[in-house]
């Protein structure tokens, strides 16, 4: 019984170190919304002009492929891309292209996206696969390997034993060392915004990406739209992926939403023009409307953790029943308890054992208890 205790707590303490294993992040509540966006190109303008549109690629933000309306004469493709602003991520994107002909136009594409809060599970030794490590690179917008960066980095973090724990110092100090500012919109410099400690959204993504390569984690600007249930309304934004513990983990400095969010608010799916060098085509998120909301069921790697969950504790009460019941067969087969002896005793001169007086034979070793008795 010693044994299956100990094989029980052993059990008991698999299932609690492999559920972050087998579930590395939680999916509970959802949010679908059904996004309008228009391209609008101005009197005289002419030519081939796109919009291009980001597949469902994280987690928490998928696009639903068959719910796509658009303007009848767009030529739908898809195609990969690389990310803008040295990231090197590659994204599936849905391209939607018209024949502009000099006339004022506006082009409306729509779809449906379900955006989720996530919880992420982290646990586990850490690796960085070869495709992984292109994030940790220094360029002009991540200039992760420049010598101030790597003290600032490394006097922030440098106590900290775990990569969250770095992560999370360096998380503090930007979340608390930089306002906002609207009037630093599109300042992405991150020695500018660490100098007068004035940022946007990317701004605070891009200060806090850099930190996080220069202390040897993976990390890149995620670029997308954001949406504020409780107050109705969005507009563009940025945050962060970090790879940490073997799976890339979202981190949101503007909103101090650290290692995942609740609000199912963020709408991945970046929206421009080819044409970004003229003045004569933009795009817009024209309307964000909300179709339902409800809580994410069992999802497939919480299925395998509890079907795996079932299997151990099935097979250890099998093991349980299977001991008792050879405990209990052991006792079965053991003769029967001699009843207790009466009045004056003897010894049984074979082997000594002690019977009643009146006893011809011994009960212990069968011989006969007196000489010439039977």
């Amino acid at each position: 019984m010693i044994i299956s205790a100990v094989l029980g707590l052993v059990i008991v303490s698999s299932l609690y170190y492999l559920y972050p294993l087998t579930v590395p992040y939680r999916l509970s509540t959802y949010t679908k919304y059904r996004v309008t966006s228009t391209l609008v190109t101005k009197l005289g303008y002419t030519g081939k002009v796109v919009m291009y549109i980001h597949e469902g690629i994280r987690p928490y933000a998928t696009v639903d492929a068959n719910s796509y309306t658009n303007t009848a004469e767009a030529v739908i493709t898809t195609k990969k891309l690389e990310h803008r602003k040295g990231s090197g991520v590659e994204y599936n994107l849905r391209l939607f292209a018209w024949n502009n002909t000099g006339r004022a136009g506006t082009y409306f594409v729509e779809r449906n996206v379900t955006s989720y809060d996530i919880t992420y599970n982290l646990w586990g030794y850490e690796t960085i696969p070869a495709e992984v490590s292109l994030y940790l690179a220094s360029n002009d917008y991540y200039p992760s390997s420049n010598a101030e960066i790597k003290e600032l980095a490394n006097r922030i973090a440098g106590g900290s034993r775990s990569s969250l724990e770095r992560a999370r110092a360096l998380f503090d100090y930007v979340t608390d060392n930089i306002q906002y500012n609207s009037d630093y919109l599109d300042v992405t410099d991150v020695f500018r915004i660490l100098r007068e400690r004035q940022a946007v959204c990317e701004g605070y993504s891009f200060v806090f990406a850099t930190l996080l390569r220069s202390v040897g984690i993976p990390a890149f600007v995620e670029i997308g739209y954001s949406y504020n249930l409780d107050q109705n309304k969005g507009g563009g934004h940025a945050w962060v992926e970090a790879w940490l513990h073997n799976q890339w983990v979202a981190f949101d400095p503007t909103w101090r939403l650290f290692r995942g969010w609740s609000d199912n608010g963020h709408l991945l799916g970046e929206l421009a023009a080819y044409d970004t060098d003229t003045k004569d085509v933009s795009v817009n998120w024209a309307e964000v409307r909300v179709l339902e909301r409800g809580v994410t069921g069992i999802q497939q790697w919480e299925l395998r953790y509890i079907t795996m969950s079932l299997v151990m504790l099935g097979g250890y009460v099998v093991l349980v029943y299977m001991t008792l019941r050879t405990r209990i067969e052991k006792r079965s087969l053991q003769p029967p308890t001699p009843p207790p002896l009466m009045g004056p005793y003897q010894y049984c001169p074979s082997c000594g054992f002690k019977i009643s007086s009146d006893a011809a034979f011994c009960a212990e070793c069968g011989r006969r208890a007196k000489p010439g008795s039977g």
